[in-house]
């Protein structure tokens, strides 16, 4: 079954008009290691379908970075409109 079916079942079975899936990733960025979610409201949201959320994985959470990049069409537009540069240098 697609990830898109998934979700079409999930919000029919709440009886919901909206929601997404969320996958999440850890990524080392020089001395960081980032937190990367992405978050996908399935292809009727067209070109608000991804959006990407950044955070710091270790060390003190609330005061550590944190990114909400803007929606895209695609995850490729969406990881490339998030604030990498708020986690530092590569």
């Amino acid at each position: 079954m697609a990830d898109d079916d998934v979700l079409a079942q999930v919000l029919r079975a709440a009886g919901a008009e909206d929601g997404y899936e969320l996958r999440t990733f850890h990524v080392e960025r020089g001395q960081r290691t980032v937190q990367v979610t992405v978050m996908d409201a399935g292809p009727s949201a067209g070109a608000q379908r991804y959006m990407v959320e950044l955070r710091e994985a270790a060390g003190p959470a609330p005061d550590g970075p944190y990114s909400m990049g803007n929606p895209a069409g695609s995850i490729d537009e969406a990881l490339n409109i998030a604030h990498w540069q708020e986690f530092g240098p590569a």
